[in-house]
């Protein structure tokens, strides 16, 4: 279990579209219209990261389990100085389970 690190971010996205960015900047999840049914809680919370490996934070979005019925996109935004050391063929995405 990773422990939450900071405050979240929350909003209601609505079912017209919307995004939502961490209090960091450094994901945002963009919901093209549809996407939802209703507009729905979303909430982007700071974790820590315990990937073998891993540099930087995690993030958990909640709320678990939520489906959309179209694509979402979700965008990472960093510096050279958050690769630490490594390129960026060498970053990559985990899931928690």
């Amino acid at each position: 279990m990773c422990g939450l690190t900071a405050a979240a971010t929350a909003a209601f996205a609505p079912a017209t579209g919307g995004s939502i960015t961490s209090v960091d900047g450094k994901i945002t999840l963009t919901i093209p219209a549809g996407a939802l049914a209703a507009d729905t809680l979303i909430s982007i919370f700071p974790i820590t990261n315990t990937a073998h490996g891993g540099i930087g934070g995690g993030f958990r979005l909640q709320p678990d389990g939520q489906s959309f019925s179209t694509p979402v996109t979700l965008t990472f935004s960093y510096t050279d100085g958050d690769l630490d050391g490594d390129g960026i063929v060498d970053l990559g995405v985990g899931a928690e389970r």
